[in-house]
């Protein structure tokens, strides 16, 4: 390794330190202000089993200010544990004084979040290459909980509500682009080249340029991914003398927020089950295809008179 490695993983090392700190101190001086703690535990997912749409997920309701602790300073996975996981935290922590302390200490928080999260990053070329090095420096880190943001609000709140949201993650991408991720993908070593020799990561990379190299000039290539599903809250607000309260803003529940003022009710997490899909009629002007199923791909264009089905590979 360089010098300058050397010197960025020891960066690395101070700021990791320095966030584990913080959070410790935030937390002793928020444990002090008796908070109010309505959490809810839901299961661990791997990544990929978060972009799937799962039958059911289990909450169980928790007020113990253990909840907060573990939602705000657990970010290391136990030795030989899967450190793919992705754990969220939905909740709230309803506090009637301490802004004046704790705010400064969440903003100092966040603050090296970025900064740890920067580090990470610097001088590598790919995501999964600054990954591998980062778990050879801190062991079992499970860096997307590290770096997660600690959201807080100053209001007397109407009411908060939970739910489960499906986010779609849906885009248009190039043939250029389509032809670059596939190259990258051999570069940062996917977990889905791993059961391949070399022989057959090779022919599947060129098979899948060719069927990129066939697509219509007038087609697109549409990434359409399963919809995630993740906890969800609402916050609504009523101004003084007003019947109807106004919503404030949503945000995913991946940490507890933590709300200085009073909340007047709030609508608990409750158990998911997948709703019954629709069943969607033909759809006569555009015809969609798939292309690649290991990357969601699939060819949309405007259909013609003679024409057949682009095939996909799987």
């Amino acid at each position: 390794m360089s010098l300058q490695g050397t010197a960025n993983n020891a960066n690395v090392l101070q700021l990791h330190r320095q966030l584990e700190q913080a959070v410790t101190k935030m937390l002793i001086v928020l444990g002090k202000h008796s908070p109010e703690v309505i959490g809810f535990s839901i299961p661990s997912f791997e990544k990929r089993e978060e972009d799937e749409q799962p039958e059911q997920i289990q909450v169980q309701p928790v007020a113990d200010f253990s909840f907060t602790h573990t939602a705000f300073s657990q970010w290391l996975a136990p030795v030989g544990a899967n450190t793919r996981l992705v754990k969220r935290y939905p909740g709230v922590v309803i506090l009637s004084s301490g802004e004046q302390q704790i705010i400064p200490l969440i903003s100092e928080i966040n603050r090296l979040k970025d900064e740890f999260a920067k580090a990470v990053r610097l001088g590598f070329k790919n995501r999964q290459s600054a990954h591998e090095n980062l778990h050879k420096i801190i062991p079992g880190i499970l860096l997307q909980q590290a770096t997660r943001k600690i959201h807080h609000l100053v209001q007397t709140v109407s009411s908060v509500n939970f739910y489960w949201a499906h986010r779609p993650m849906v885009k248009e991408i190039t043939k250029e682009q389509a032809l670059a991720d596939i190259d990258r993908a051999l570069e940062s070593k996917r977990y889905d080249l791993t059961m391949l020799n070399k022989t057959e990561i090779e022919q599947r990379t060129q098979h899948e340029k060719s069927l990129i190299s066939r697509i219509p000039a007038d087609a697109r290539i549409i990434e359409r991914r399963i919809a995630r599903v993740q906890p969800c809250y609402d916050i609504w607000i009523k101004a003084s003398g007003s019947k109807t309260a106004t919503k404030l803003g949503s945000k995913n529940a991946s940490l507890p927020v933590i709300i200085f003022g009073k909340v007047g009710r709030y609508n608990g997490l409750s158990d998911y089950c997948r709703p019954v899909e629709k069943k969607l009629g033909p759809q006569e002007s555009i015809i969609e295809s798939e292309l690649l199923t290991r990357k969601s791909w699939f060819v949309t264009m405007q259909p013609k008179k003679k024409s057949g089905v682009l095939l996909g590979h799987k």
